[in-house]
């Protein structure tokens, strides 16, 4: 029996290294960004490409302190990648489109999602995105429509995972609306005008 004890005696250094026991226990928790109202349909069809991925980290939430200091969330993480995310809100965003229209030209919009990150001493959201829209001829004459660069930016009230994913939620949100004029100013107009837009 003294055996046994100076045998476990004699591993238990070796097990708290390890983290095997008196290790606090972590539930890792998932986030999504909320579903957007579908947006009024286009003349043209509006298809949503790839947007790759140059944030800095994958599904994991990352907070930046302002000093150049970034906190990686281990425990608090989205479903998807940001730009899956980005991809799948766009793509519900403009599923109202007017696809009947199988001979009408095809607004396609691609691009990169380069930020994705909430700041702490500012209590926002940034989501920061390339994208460049084309309008795709039947003939196959591609026009390009805009390329640009832009950062949306979301106040949350606190740092919490859930008020976080909102918060996001609301960035993707202005870039749809963005994304939305642009289509319509570009010469396309709407079959149903968007409410508050008309000039």
């Amino acid at each position: 029996m003294m055996g046994k004890i100076f045998r476990w005696a004699a591993l238990l250094p070796a097990l708290v290294a390890a983290g095997c026991i008196w290790s606090d226990y972590h539930e890792t928790r998932y986030y999504d960004m909320q579903t957007p109202e579908p947006l009024p349909a286009l003349r043209s069809p509006v298809t949503v490409g790839q947007f790759a991925n140059a944030t800095a980290v994958r599904q994991r939430m990352l907070f930046s302190k302002g000093d150049g200091e970034v906190i990686v969330d281990e425990y608090n993480r989205f479903v998807q990648p940001p730009d899956q995310m980005l991809v799948r809100y766009l793509s519900t965003a403009f599923g109202a489109q007017n696809e009947a229209q199988t001979a009408a030209p095809v607004i396609a919009i691609t691009g990169r999602i380069f930020m994705f990150e909430f700041d702490l001493a500012k209590n926002e959201a940034r989501c920061g995105v390339d994208y460049t829209m084309e309008l795709r001829r039947p003939d196959g004459i591609v026009e390009p429509i805009r390329t640009e660069s832009v950062i949306f930016r979301s106040e949350a009230s606190s740092a919490d995972p859930d008020v976080v994913a909102r918060a996001f939620s609301r960035c993707l949100m202005q870039l749809a609306d963005r994304l939305y004029g642009v289509a319509d100013q570009s010469g396309d107009k709407t079959v149903n005008p968007r409410p508050g837009t008309a000039e």
